[in-house]
């Protein structure tokens, strides 16, 4: 698999192997990928947390469904080597698959959910997960799209151009029809 990783899933990727060393799994999985891309503690996690949300299916039960599957992999007292599963190996080229099919330059974490929602089967715990939740393929494309904007990934930080407006302007309708501004006297 020669694609280019995004910053943030290379973050992710790291933060996946601490969670597997924290729970003394052998492998870094799906489950672990998945755990941290939920965990809401950076940009790029809040972001798939609102993709899930605009997809109508909630990140949080995913993620304690996430959590209990990863109580239940395999544990060893001092793990030696962690690498990545096969499943998880197999999810990547799959990844990046979508990733060319979606015409991006580099592989970010939707791709890593749209494949694991085209190709994970049955077999994949965390696919099974996502389709217990509510996330289809479509709901998850048209979430993905609503927060890119129409943008394409051509660089390694493609997320500080996603929603540009919502990160630095105040929807001053918004507000208004939430009865959220003062009223201007005068």
């Amino acid at each position: 698999m020669n694609q280019n990783f995004t910053q943030s899933l290379q973050t992710f990727f790291q933060e996946a192997q601490a969670v597997a060393i924290r729970n003394k799994n052998p492998e870094i999985t799906t489950e672990h990928l998945l755990l941290v891309f939920l965990d809401g503690q950076s940009e790029v996690s809040k972001m798939l947390v609102s993709v899930f949300g605009f997809a109508g299916v909630d990140a949080k039960l995913i993620r304690e469904d996430l959590e209990q599957s990863v109580k239940s992999l395999p544990v060893l007292q001092t793990p030696q080597d962690i690498r990545l599963s096969a499943g998880l190996s197999r999810l990547m080229v799959f990844a990046g698959d979508v990733a060319q099919s979606w015409g991006d330059l580099y592989l970010a974490a939707e791709h890593v959910i749209m494949a694991l929602l085209q190709k994970g089967g049955a077999s994949e715990a965390a696919s099974k997960v996502l389709r217990k939740r509510g996330l289809t393929e479509e709901g998850f494309k048209s979430a993905v799209d609503r927060i890119r904007g129409g943008k394409k990934i051509q660089d390694d930080q493609p997320e500080a151009k996603y929603q540009t407006l919502e990160k630095y302007c105040k929807d001053l309708t918004a507000l208004a029809h939430d009865q959220k501004l003062d009223p201007v006297v005068g």
